[in-house]
């Protein structure tokens, strides 16, 4: 029986590592199940790393693409000097140049990894899909937020790379409808967006053994429900 060869994916994060927030969970859900499926092979290019932190916790290849010796207290913080020079960093890295050219698809999230993603898309003929997380076209919604991007002014250097990127991009990954609606508000093709819902490992959240009813018979305590995240 012949074998199928597996899609190579070449994953570009501004948001991998450390595993904070829901970006970087997301990102390394989403490429450890890629990397457990039949069909695909996935590389992570992590824009930032720490030193001393080991690429072979994971069971997947991961190249960072620039190391610190400590990770910087405003990773985590995105301004337009920030994206360029991730952006620029990329560029010079020799490894990735290697590895983009024999990947059949890359993959990335937003800010600088989609930027040089569109690049490479367009200089090696690549498939590009960029996974969105949301609030870049969003200035008047959250005009009274500080973060640079919902400004109105230096919401445009998050804006222009964006929608760059996105033009370039094959396939739109969102994880609601709310930002379906926002990519399409500003223009951009409905039906190259794809929703994938932020899913749950049933091996960890499980219902009880016994029903509701029966837990208020036995205890006579009310239902307590936790929620995070947002309603979409």
């Amino acid at each position: 029986m012949s074998v199928s060869k597996k899609i190579k994916i070449a994953c570009i994060f501004d948001n991998f590592f450390p595993k904070l927030g829901g970006e970087p969970i997301q990102n390394q859900t989403l490429v450890e199940n890629l990397h457990n499926s039949e069909k695909f092979s996935p590389v992570v290019f992590p824009l930032m790393w720490e030193q001393g932190l080991d690429t072979n916790r994971f069971d997947f290849p991961v190249h960072p693409v620039r190391t610190y010796t400590k990770f910087p207290d405003d990773f985590n913080k995105v301004t337009p000097a920030i994206l360029w020079d991730r952006a620029i960093n990329l560029l010079r890295s020799k490894s990735i140049h290697r590895h983009l050219a024999a990947v059949d698809i890359i993959l990335t999230d937003l800010h600088s990894a989609a930027l040089i993603g569109a690049y490479y898309k367009n200089s090696l003929g690549k498939k590009l899909a960029i996974r969105f997380g949301g609030n870049v076209f969003r200035q008047g919604e959250y005009r009274h937020e500080i973060e640079d991007k919902y400004h109105w002014l230096k919401g445009y250097f998050f804006q222009i790379p964006a929608r760059y990127a996105f033009n370039a991009a094959d396939r739109i990954i969102v994880n609601g409808h709310d930002l379906h609606t926002e990519l399409t508000d500003v223009g951009f093709d409905g039906g190259k967006i794809h929703i994938i819902p932020v899913g749950f490992s049933p091996d960890i959240f499980f219902p009880p053994p016994a029903s509701h009813e029966e837990l208020l018979v036995a205890d006579n305590t009310p239902l307590r429900i936790l929620f995070y995240g947002r309603i979409t």
